[in-house]
C-alpha cells in the first residue's frame, strides 16, 4: 500500500513538474561556459573542480578525456547574479559523471560545480564505505563552495541566497548531511550484519574495510549556506535514527530508481522519504520509471561500456539519454521554484 501511494505521489509530482517545464521555453537560454578549478588543504587533500556557467560566448565541441562536450571554454560569465548548484558524485564516481545535468542547468542560468571526491573516485577509491569517507565527503563540498566564493571571476556572480546541493547515491548522503542530516555510522555496520543478503550492493562496498569503520554520530557537518537539496537514488540507511533528518527543513527533491538493485528497498530512499515528510518545508518525490541505480549517471560512449561495466548499462528498452532530458528539466523546475529564481 505504501509503495503504491509513493508511486501515485511520484506520478502527480512528475505531471506537475513536467507541466511547469513547458514554461522554461520562455526563459532566456544561455551558452554553457566551462572552467576548471581546484582546491587543496592539508586535511582534505587536492580536489579537482569543474564549473559550468551561463555565458554569452558561443559554445563549441571540446574534448574532455574520452568525453566530448559543447561548451565555451574559459569564456566570461554573463552579466548578473545566478544560483549555484554543487553536484556530488557517487562512490567511485567521476567529476564528469553528471555533466548532462551540469550543462542543462548552466544553459538555464545556473552556475554548476562538480568535483572529484578524494579517495572515493574511480581512480582512487581507498576510502569507500569507511567512516573517514562519511566524515570527509560533506567537507569536500564545503571546500568547493569556499573556493568558488573566493574566486574573483565567479564570486561576483553567485547569489549566495540561492545555493543548492545535488547528490547521487553517496552524493545524496553528502547533500543531506550538508542540509542538516545527522548520520549515525553504526547503522551501516548493523544494517549489513542483518541485511547483507537483502542489500548486497550497499553492503559489499564495505567488505574488507571493517577495521576502518567506527560507530559515530556525525553532528558538525551542516553547511547553512545550502538552501535546497536534490537527491538522486540516495544512500539513506545512515539516517535511520529517529531524529536523523529532523533538522533538514530545506526543500528537497527526492528521486528513486524504480528497479534499484544497488540500494535496496526499503533501506535507503524510503528511510529518507519517511523522515523528510515530517521536517522538510517542501518535499517532492519522483521515480525514474524502468531505471536501475546507475541511470542517473550521464551515458557513456559505446566503446567504453564494456570497460566501465554495470554503471554504463541499462535494461532493455530504457533510454538513458531520454530519461536525462526529462529529469534534468524536472530538476530545473524544482530549483527555480525552491530558490525563487526568475
Amino acid at each position: 500500500m505504501l509503495k503504491k501511494l509513493f508511486l501515485i505521489i511520484g506520478l502527480f509530482a512528475f505531471q506537475s513538474l513536467y507541466a511547469d517545464e513547458q514554461k522554461l521555453v520562455d526563459h532566456k537560454k544561455w551558452q554553457p561556459g566551462h572552467k576548471s578549478l581546484s582546491t587543496e588543504n592539508d586535511t582534505l587533500g587536492f580536489i579537482p573542480i569543474m564549473v559550468w556557467y551561463p555565458t554569452d560566448q558561443p559554445a563549441k565541441t571540446e574534448q574532455f578525456g574520452v568525453f566530448r562536450m559543447k561548451v565555451a571554454a574559459n569564456a566570461p560569465l554573463s552579466d548578473g547574479k545566478f544560483p549555484l548548484a554543487i553536484i556530488s558524485h557517487g562512490s567511485g564516481g567521476s567529476i564528469l559523471g553528471h555533466r548532462s545535468t551540469a550543462l542543462y542547468l548552466a544553459e538555464r542560468g545556473y552556475i554548476v560545480a562538480t568535483l572529484m571526491h578524494p579517495h572515493n573516485n574511480y581512480q582512487d577509491n581507498r576510502d569507500e564505505a569507511t567512516t573517514n569517507n562519511w566524515i570527509n565527503r560533506p567537507k569536500h563540498i564545503s571546500a568547493v563552495l569556499d573556493t568558488i566564493l573566493a574566486n574573483k571571476e565567479f564570486a561576483p556572480h553567485v547569489d549566495t541566497e540561492k545555493i543548492a546541493a545535488i547528490g547521487y547515491s553517496a552524493g545524496g548522503y553528502t547533500a543531506l548531511t550538508l542540509l542538516g542530516g545527522i548520520p549515525n555510522t553504526a547503522h551501516s555496520r548493523t544494517h549489513c550484519i542483518e541485511n547483507a543478503k537483502k542489500d548486497p550492493g550497499f553492503c559489499n562496498l564495505g567488505k574488507g574495510k571493517e577495521s576502518r569503520n567506527k560507530d559515530m554520530i556525525l553532528t558538525d557537518l551542516r553547511d547553512e549556506r545550502f538552501k535546497v537539496g536534490v537527491l538522486l537514488a540516495s544512500v539513506g540507511v545512515l539516517f535511520s535514527d529517529k531524529d536523523g533528518l529532523s533538522k533538514v527543513v530545506a526543500p528537497v527533491l527526492l528521486y528513486r530508481a524504480q528497479n534499484d538493485r544497488e540500494l535496496a528497498y526499503p533501506y535507503h530512499v524510503e528511510v529518507i522519504s519517511k523522515s523528510l515528510a515530517k521536517s522538510s518545508t517542501w518535499l517532492k518525490e519522483l521515480e525514474l520509471q524502468d531505471a536501475e541505480h546507475f541511470a542517473f549517471i550521464t551515458s557513456f560512449p559505446d566503446f567504453l561500456k564494456k570497460e566501465v561495466g554495470p554503471p554504463a548499462h541499462d535494461p532493455a528498452g530504457f533510454d538513458r539519454d531520454l530519461a536525462h532530458t526529462k529529469f534534468n528539466a524536472e530538476i530545473a523546475v524544482f530549483l527555480d521554484k525552491a530558490l525563487k529564481y526568475r
